[in-house]
């Protein structure tokens, strides 16, 4: 799915699409969002289960026979599949249990077991008439759109219509970590996603000064952490900040009309 590519996307796509005619397919969705061209390609697709993922991710050697193994012996609707981080040895010191959740890390054994979380979009998988039954993905949210959550309420919707979800161990990808730099701007993506699923609060002037407050207060704390040697709290409080100024902004757009609250 080419979704506004600026690179030698087209001109290798149509390289993979000559030496695999049969398994190989090249759309074009020219509206922005990583949303808008997960639905322009699941509405082509015709498989009966289908895999989705992420750019990067590398999939494991065996994953496509993990996704035949695991959906001809179990009647699960919908799996979430394995994702191991692969980080730096030793990982950096402001890399924490948050990092590695907002990485999307699921790593649970070896066992298939219930699922009872949302699904990651960089290695989940379903049944087709789970995805029909629930719709599509919400363009308002996503890559390319607000930032992040598509994932996780789509996969709300797939569990509200009673859709039985497996964590599934030998569907497995490898994931790579980021930056600082990254996460940064990932947990202010995060907040504005967040705006889009939960009304605010309290009036926007209000609130706006809470959050103003707030990050103060978060940022005092990581400066804080930073002189105690404490750089993954430090960084941890930094994150935080940046969510909920990102909350806040998104809802300032609303309140201007420069978005549209979702649905």
């Amino acid at each position: 799915m080419d979704n506004g590519s600026s690179d030698s996307t087209p001109s290798v796509c149509q390289l993979f699409a000559n030496r695999f005619p049969e398994k190989f397919r090249s759309i074009v969705e020219s509206r922005s969002g990583k949303s808008n061209a997960l639905n322009t390609g699941l509405a082509v697709l015709k498989g009966d289960v289908i895999a989705l993922t992420d750019d990067d991710v590398l999939c494991d050697p065996g994953f496509i026979a993990g996704i035949r193994e695991t959906f001809s012996s179990t009647n699960a609707d919908a799996a979430q599949g394995r994702v191991i981080l692969d980080l730096e040895i030793p990982a950096p010191a402001w890399f924490g249990k948050e990092c590695a959740a907002l990485l999307s890390e699921r790593n649970y054994g070896e066992q298939i077991i219930d699922w009872n979380e949302n699904l990651s979009g960089c290695n989940m998988i379903l049944r087709r008439a789970a995805i029909q039954q629930a719709g599509g993905f919400s363009p308002e949210i996503g890559a390319g759109a607000a930032g992040f959550m598509e994932d996780s309420e789509f996969s709300t919707r797939v569990r509200k219509n009673g859709s039985k979800l497996i964590y599934a161990p030998r569907i497995l990808v490898k994931r790579p970590s980021l930056t600082r730099a990254n996460f940064l701007d990932r947990y202010f993506r995060w907040g504005r996603s967040a705006a889009f699923l939960t009304p605010l609060p309290a009036p926007l002037w209000r609130f706006g000064v809470f959050t103003a407050k707030q990050c103060l207060f978060l940022y005092s704390q990581s400066a804080f952490h930073s002189l105690m040697g404490r750089p993954g709290d430090a960084f941890k409080a930094r994150c935080a900040a940046l969510h909920a100024y990102g909350y806040f902004y998104q809802h300032y757009r609303f309140a201007r009309k420069l978005d549209a609250p979702f649905r």
